[in-house]
């Protein structure tokens, strides 16, 4: 038996219930949570009276705001007082149901709920024993968590796991050395947050992918003070596993050439696009039954359509038409799945967060019958790295006449994007915008992309609409 079996014995055998001093305990935060819900919804309630007011102050708080950013922040507002007001009623509910648990029924809405404490204490029977049992409790919740229990830990385990920043707030890490430091995800992590374990480690395995997600910085880092600095955002997002792999000798170095995750099709356009041929299709085992799409992968090509084209939202952009498109791709499958298809499960996915919340609106995800059988799941491409599904969607939302594909000119955000798909890949956009289209990021990495495809119609095709 355990020290805190034991503890838990020993006051049951002198005539103690610590079970319902833990309940009494919970229902006391209760009634505090109530009285702090309380307050703000009154403080809520105040500021919605006066509607201008707050619609100033947010104007004063974001300086250049847009409307549209304005309009953001009155809705995260109104959603606070829904939430705050279902929360409060949640907890008065579980108090009703404990007080009359014990044959003690609540009429109305007392004045103040934490006029119910002495009630509560007289419910416990517990009378003077009730320090012992509070004193046990808060015993128990410390025992075993907090710095000095897990430096006990760490002295007596082999392996430790946690983030890079994460080991350097922990002293048993932190002030420690370890044998071996492996740092998985390692393209990902700025050279701060990498050297925090490196330092900690007399040998080190760096295990990532610098063709994929850079590091991630601050999209508001001002350009004035990366000028003033003299650097570049480009050089910020250079990985220092990126300067090591690319530095290092061949006898430092390993690459793992064999991909057994992707059907060979789109394994070989991952390669041939992102890494120059060099990564090989292992033995995946796959053979498609599906009726659609005919080929593993293919691009349903928007630039006909007149109402193609992208809008700008609050710093983002959204493209409607290829939201009515995936709402086209995913009917089509939910029919051949209710007609006897293989499930499959599905990932829609795209760059920008604008177009990630107008998906989830057209396509009312929170009604589950709706897609039932498809296993769908909704994310953007930095929020699915790492993830994989059957059949994947990728909504590329950038189209215009300037020619301007902003981030997605990132070859490497793209890679991670197309990528994901185990057996069938569905890219909607528009072709023409893509193909000739500039942005920052570099080299415009969809050129190759659909070369790959007009290069080999046995496993790809182009198509206008869900033809």
């Amino acid at each position: 038996m355990n020290v805190l079996a034991r503890s838990e014995a020993y006051l049951t055998e002198i005539g103690l219930n610590p079970a319902a001093q833990r309940s009494n305990a919970a229902v006391q935060d209760l009634l505090d949570e109530i009285e702090v819900y309380s307050a703000r919804i009154s403080e809520l309630s105040a500021a919605r009276m006066n509607p201008l007011g707050r619609l100033s102050a947010i104007a004063r708080g974001q300086a250049g705001a847009t409307r549209e950013e304005i309009e953001e922040e009155l809705e995260l507002f109104e959603e606070e007082l829904r939430t705050t007001r279902q929360d409060r009623e949640t907890a008065i509910e579980l108090v009703r149901d404990f007080f009359e648990s014990r044959g003690l029924k609540l009429e109305g809405e007392p004045a103040s709920w934490k006029a119910l404490l002495p009630a509560l204490a007289g419910a416990s029977a517990l009378g003077e024993s009730n320090s012992l049992v509070a004193v046990w409790d808060a015993w128990q919740r410390q025992f075993g968590k907090g710095f000095p229990y897990e430096a006990a830990y760490a002295k007596r385990s082999r392996a430790l796991f946690g983030t890079c920043l994460g080991a350097a707030g922990n002293p048993s890490v932190a002030n420690g050395t370890f044998d071996w430091v492996i740092v998985d995800e390692a393209g990902r992590a700025t050279p701060p947050e990498l050297l925090v374990p490196l330092v900690r480690g007399r040998r080190a395995i760096l295990v990532g992918d610098h063709r994929q997600l850079p590091p991630v910085l601050d999209r508001e880092l001002p350009s004035e003070e990366l000028d003033a600095l003299g650097l570049s955002r480009q050089e910020l997002e250079r990985s220092l596993f990126q300067t090591l792999f690319e530095t290092l000798s061949e006898s430092y170095r390993v690459v793992l050439d064999t991909q057994y995750r992707m059907a060979p099709s789109i394994g070989t356009m991952i390669s041939d696009v992102f890494y120059e041929g060099t990564i090989i299709n292992g033995d995946h085992g796959f053979a498609s039954t599906v009726p659609w799409p005919l080929t593993p992968l293919l691009w349903i090509d928007t630039s006909p359509f007149e109402d193609r084209f992208d809008e700008s939202q609050g710093g983002s952009f959204r493209n409607l038409r290829e939201v009515r498109m995936v709402r086209d791709v995913l009917e089509r499958w939910k029919a051949h799945i209710d007609n006897g298809a293989k499930p499959l499960a599905i990932a829609v996915i795209t760059g920008y967060e604008a177009q990630r919340k107008l998906l989830e609106s057209e396509l009312h995800l929170s009604d589950s019958h709706l897609w039932e059988g498809l296993g769908l799941e909704l994310n953007t491409v930095d929020g699915f790295q790492g993830r994989e599904r059957d059949l994947v969607i990728y909504s590329a939302v950038r189209s215009n006449r300037r020619g301007d594909i902003g981030f997605l000119s990132d070859a490497r955000r793209l890679n991670v994007a197309l990528s994901r798909a185990r057996e069938h890949l569905v890219i909607i956009g528009d072709a023409q915008t893509l193909r000739l289209g500039t942005g920052p990021g570099g080299p415009n990495p969809f050129r190759r992309v659909l070369d790959w495809f007009r290069a080999h119609p046995e496993d790809a095709m182009v198509v206008t609409g869900a033809e």
